[in-house]
């Protein structure tokens, strides 16, 4: 249980002091007189969107070039950088649990708190994670997040969540969803904060643009000592208490020059302490990973209808991580972990052809290099000798013979089209990708997608599409663990996906209902092998899932604004050929989930409150309906100087996430999964543009 009773670090209540002060000094020099109502009505205009711009907001996600969203085909949420910023959140995941049909949970068995996302009824669904069109996912572990647990709100334009398959235009891990993260080029400002328990944050943005050129900077460091938990559940027995302190950091540092343009985007978090592949282990469980990404593009106009664009990237996984073995370890205060690190090179061209007003044709050539140069155990002890032999430090075994994912490397080579035809009130898309692996077999992947348009408010829209999941190379290539064998005769699970959805906006409100059904095929699970104590990775699920989804924005008045939506999971049907040793995957989803936006302002305040609702999964009897609010209040001094004050988890609220597999440990055949997230935390900040 949560430790509410931890005060205040020196350094927190430091800061807060200073950001105050500042405050009060500032507001003897805030200008108040007949400037105010102009200032006013800037400020109303970044906090307010009217309703009918909704439907003309423009997106990338579904074809891969800018569109209409209601011209798009795909079911798509777009949350812009004004919605961002009221909403007082800091990083990917506390957004995504506001989306439709999206779940966040936090796995501590896998690795340290690694967002899990639950699409649709999917648990620990394969979500494609893009940053400026640059995937970040990897090819080891099917968690989009592993190597980057924190992806700061705070550098993004907008954020654009295609519910669905995208196989047909991305490939891999475009299975149930895609979220595409615009990063911000225009940027001069700096932003303190502070809060409860030592956490602060500083973020600097800096920018030029002109005509033909631009350059623009972004870094934010963060951290916390961690909120204290007591009556902990642990296996050994060996403490019932913990803390989760955490730091991270993010650079970002991208140009452009004509029709070229350069990325470089880093970002590293190291958390201590808590619960780390299931167990405690406080003052030396540590968990350290790092995501790199260096692309390079070009993005030249061949003619007034034909575009094009060239992009090479390279992409750099890393993770040092290591845990307090129990009491029943081989060895006395043993610690052991993976020294990790996995690196992808891709190639991506796109042709987009606008051959009349009312026919676009587009296509691309995909082309991907993985391997993973280091993936051995680090440990205090030479665990491959018997007994094991003591090395004072940690130590890294890096033997060839002992790596724990086999020296592989994977390619992947896709080729995409798509022709989108339109008449005087439908659209018709028809697309398709041919993707071949070395290693796995062959996938095409179809979609099929129409719009028509009841007036010039109703649309309905239907989706067909095909995707797949390429087994992730630690399911194909494990190694040297007898406990959990490899398989690399794994192949791609298969999604089929119907959608239906109906949408109207008008001067008084917009809304949506979407309708879908998903079946999977050769969902890959970990089952008993003929050897007792043993698994193995095998294509033995199977998936039936239906479900509905519903999406309003309403403005209440020229002040306030409502915005809401809600998943309810009709049926969600897993099956499977062969007998399982843990939960069902059903099990870890909660069928009704929801979440809701509330903004107010006036004159120089504004106001927010939102939280995300589900109710409780199966796999967690004790735990019912979740309901987490958040609150921000933001005060603007003028138009370059804000103050705010925010809250998270603003009722307190007791919650917890399922740890899978094994779970934590056992009592009796009880298996321990709760998993507890932080509670109510307080925060102060400023925020300076330039």
């Amino acid at each position: 249980m949560p430790d509410s009773s931890t005060p205040t670090s020196r350094y927190a209540v430091a800061i807060k002091t200073l950001l105050f002060s500042c405050l009060n000094a500032l507001t003897l020099t805030t200008a108040h007189g007949d400037d105010l109502p102009l200032f006013n009505e800037q400020f109303d205009s970044l906090l307010t969107v009217p309703i009918e711009a909704l439907m003309n907001r423009h997106v990338t996600v579904a074809s891969r070039y800018d569109q209409r969203l209601s011209d798009a085909p795909a079911t798509i949420t777009v949350i812009g950088r004004q919605q961002i910023a009221k909403m007082g959140l800091d990083n990917l995941p506390e957004l995504l649990a506001r989306i439709p049909g999206i779940q966040v949970d936090y796995d501590s068995k896998t690795a340290n708190r690694v967002p899990a996302f639950n699409v649709r009824g999917q648990y620990n669904a394969q979500v494609l994670i893009l940053l400026d069109g640059e995937p970040i996912n990897d090819q080891v572990n099917p968690k989009p997040m592993i190597f980057a647990h924190h992806l700061s709100l705070h550098n993004l334009e907008r954020v654009e969540v295609m519910r669905g398959p995208g196989s047909s235009i991305y490939g891999n891990s475009a299975s149930v969803a895609i979220i595409n993260l615009i990063t911000r080029s225009q940027m001069n400002e700096v932003q303190l904060e502070a809060g409860e328990h030592g956490a602060r944050r500083i973020a600097l943005g800096l920018s030029r643009e002109q005509r033909d050129r631009g350059v623009s900077l972004f870094f934010e460091g963060i951290g916390d000592d961690g909120q204290r938990y007591t009556d902990l559940f642990e296996r050994y027995d060996q403490t019932t208490t913990s803390q989760d302190p955490n730091q991270a950091y993010t650079l970002h540092l991208k140009g452009r020059y004509q029709d070229f343009s350069a990325s470089l985007f880093h970002t590293r978090m190291k958390q201590e302490d808590f619960y780390l592949f299931g167990d405690l282990g406080n003052g030396d469980n540590y968990d350290e990973s790092a995501t790199s990404i260096l692309s390079l593009g070009y993005n030249p106009v061949l003619s007034d209808s034909l575009k094009a664009s060239f992009d090479l990237g390279y992409r750099r996984f890393e993770d040092e991580a290591q845990s307090l073995g129990g009491v029943f370890s081989p060895a006395p205060n043993l610690v052991i972990g993976p020294y990790f690190t996995h690196q992808i090179l891709s190639f991506n061209s796109h042709f987009a052809w606008d051959m009349n007003d009312t026919h676009t044709w587009s296509a691309g050539l995909a082309y991907e290099k993985s391997d993973s140069p280091d993936a051995f155990v680090m440990s205090n002890y030479d665990v491959r000798q018997q007994p094991p032999l003591y090395l004072g430090a940690s130590t890294v075994l890096d033997d060839p013979d002992f790596r724990f994912i086999t020296d592989v490397t994977r390619t992947n080579r896709g080729l995409f089209m798509q022709d989108e035809i339109s008449g005087h009130n439908w659209k018709l898309t028809l697309g398709g990708r041919y993707d071949s692996y070395n290693d796995s077999s062959n996938r095409f992947s179809p979609k099929v997608s129409a719009i028509y348009w009841l007036d010039t408010s109703q649309q309905l829209k239907f989706h067909y599409g095909e995707a797949f999941q390429a087994p992730v190379m630690s399911r194909m290539y494990n190694d040297n663990n007898p406990q959990t064998l490899g398989n690399p005769e794994l192949q791609p699970a298969v999604v089929k996906t119907f959608d239906l959805g109906f949408s109207r906006f008008s001067d008084r409100y917009a809304a949506s209902i979407n309708l879908y059904h998903s079946e999977t095929e050769d969902i890959v699970m970990a089952v008993p092998t003929e050897l007792e104590g043993q698994l193995q990775f095998r294509n033995v699920g199977s998936q039936r899932t239906t479900g509905a989804e519903l999406e309003s924005t309403l403005p209440l008045s020229d002040q306030a604004t409502l915005r809401m939506n809600y998943q309810h999971i009709l049926a969600n049907d897993f099956s499977s050929s062969q007998p399982l040793d843990t939960a069902s995957p059903e099990e870890y989803v909660a069928k009704r989930v929801g979440s809701f936006d509330f903004n107010y302002h006036w004159n120089r305040w504004n106001f927010n409150l939102s939280g995300f609702l589900h109710s409780g999964n199966p796999v967690l009897p004790e735990q019912d309906t979740v309901a987490v609010f958040d609150t921000k209040i933001q005060y603007r001094y003028s138009p370059k100087l804000s103050a705010h004050f925010k809250i998270k988890n603003l009722l307190d609220t007791d919650w917890d996430s399922p740890a899978p597999g094994t779970g934590l440990g056992s009592e009796g055949d009880t298996v321990i999964r709760a998993t507890p997230n932080r509670n109510r935390w307080f925060y102060a900040g400023l925020n300076y543009q330039f």
